[in-house]
């Protein structure tokens, strides 16, 4: 397996854990759901979904605009595999900023992620969000 692999399955790894973690009180549903993909039959499975998810996050915590998580979306559903590599490296880039400066959430650091948590069905991965990203190309 070459670096990139590795670091996107890390970074994607990264991501499913988390956000399993927020919704581990705000929504069984979406719960269950990063439980498919941290425990269940589809660990170390990709999905659009992830990298959305976490991009709304960074959105909801003032790293990204919408002007660019639809920019990023447009390069992610492109053919150009360079273009899919410049989103996940992007997104690993803000994530990593984000965890630098607040930490990762946990029930330990929850001061930070208040609102996320809170909004998380409705803001960072809804219905919507979900079904749009299940039919992109990566």
């Amino acid at each position: 397996m070459n670096r990139r692999n590795k670091e996107f399955k890390e970074l994607i790894e990264g991501i499913v854990n988390e956000h399993f973690q927020v919704t581990k009180k705000v929504d069984q549903n979406l719960n269950y759901l990063w439980f498919m993909y941290k425990q269940g039959t589809k660990v170390g499975d990709y999905k659009p979904f992830m990298l959305m998810a976490e991009m709304q996050l960074l959105k909801e915590m003032g790293y990204i605009s919408a002007e660019e998580i639809q920019n990023m979306w447009l390069m992610l559903d492109s053919e150009d595999e360079d273009n899919f590599t410049l989103v996940w490296l992007a997104v690993k880039t803000w994530r990593m900023t984000r965890i630098k400066e607040h930490g990762e959430y946990s029930t330990t650091n929850l001061f930070p992620y208040i609102n996320v948590e809170k909004d998380y069905s409705t803001k960072i991965l809804n219905h919507e969000i979900f079904t749009q990203t299940m039919k992109a190309n990566k």
